[in-house]
């Protein structure tokens, strides 16, 4: 298709700038306009169907979180991990999990291993939807003002006692908050202060102890600056330890008479709402006499008497008998003197 010279009517090229007859600069071609796209029956369908896959997906993700977490979750691990003394294990249900790092002598696993008992009957009552930072007085009764949860965060309260079934219901109330991030999004305890309490120790007693499976400073001065010592729940023994001879040969030396590894006192370590005063544990007294060296006392004590027993006088020396030689003001003598014990003392 050719194209005319608007001068001289001459025939150009289309692609032609210029006239090939005259040299007149030739206009540019007009393009056709492109032709408009119209939103047909089918694309109006398709977009619909993505926008309603997207809020099926968002509504499931929704609802798989709701059915497949619950906020007491963590707290239910949380209680198995105690169940266990697991230290590690607990500390994971944590967000900031800096129960390792706290500054507490009582806070190691090999306190829990020895001398440790974990609360008994530990198990979640109920929970509600709840603000941070917020500690419900009662979570059956609900709130009056007609406002719109938190569901990011939760209240859970526990119950347990402590040492036997006898012993009152302790409540404590776990804080949980839902994880921002994951198509699952978990739930983590935010705060670790309702497994932990305080045990305020003075050992009074001149004899190395511990208390679980951490060692009690054996002056009454030295313990009795010590700072409360944060601890887990549960119930803790207190009882004697073999020193160290190579630190105190006297005091390695002394223990020797006594029994060593011998529980002589526990103390009962809780958390509630509101925090009560750090159990206290103040040793006076408790050590037992090794069983050997009563044995051995006993049978020193039973020699000497039997010896002191063959003798005929009526006064045996470092002896604790004696026979009477005055009877009513007359002067007795005797030739012959047999002892008998009846009775050795205890």
């Amino acid at each position: 298709m050719t194209r005319r010279c608007p001068e001289c009517a001459a025939e150009a090229r289309p692609q032609a700038r210029f006239c090939p007859q005259c040299a007149t600069a030739l206009p540019a071609e007009e393009q056709p306009p492109p032709p408009q796209r119209r939103w047909t029956w089918r694309r109006l369908v398709s977009v619909a169907a993505v926008l309603v896959v997207l809020v099926l997906l968002a509504t499931g993700q929704r609802i798989a979180t709701r059915v497949l977490t619950s906020p007491t979750d963590p707290v239910e691990d949380a209680i198995a991990a105690l169940a266990e003394a697991d230290l590690a294990a607990l500390d994971a249900t944590s967000r900031e999990r800096d129960l390792v790092e706290r500054d507490s002598a009582l806070l190691f696993t090999k306190v829990l291993s020895e001398g440790y008992t974990p609360p008994e009957h530990m198990e979640v009552d109920q929970w509600e939807y709840c603000a941070p930072g917020d500690v419900p007085g009662d979570l059956s009764v609900e709130d009056a003002e007609d406002t719109r949860p938190d569901k990011n965060h939760a209240c859970v309260r526990v119950d347990y006692q402590i040492a036997d079934a006898a012993a009152p219901i302790t409540t404590t109330v776990v804080q949980v908050e839902r994880d921002s991030t994951g198509w699952i999004r978990d739930w983590t305890i935010t705060d670790m202060d309702p497994f932990i309490g305080e045990i305020d120790i003075t050992n009074e007693l001149d004899a190395p102890l511990t208390i679980g499976g951490a060692p009690i400073p054996i002056h009454p001065l030295d313990s009795a600056n010590l700072t409360p010592q944060e601890a887990l729940i549960g119930t803790y023994d207190v009882a004697t330890t073999e020193p160290d001879p190579d630190v105190d040969p006297e005091l390695a030396e002394r223990m020797t008479l006594f029994e060593v590894g011998e529980t002589i006192d526990s103390v009962h370590v809780i958390s509630e709402d509101p925090a009560p005063a750090p159990a206290e544990v103040t040793v006076t007294d408790g050590l037992t006499i090794a069983e050997s060296v009563v044995e051995e006392v006993t049978q020193q004590v039973h020699d000497h008497l039997d010896e002191c027993a063959e003798s005929d006088e009526l006064r045996p020396a470092r002896c604790p008998m004696e026979g009477a030689e005055f009877d009513a003001g007359r002067h007795r003598s005797t030739d012959t003197v047999d002892w008998t014990i009846e009775d050795y003392p205890e």
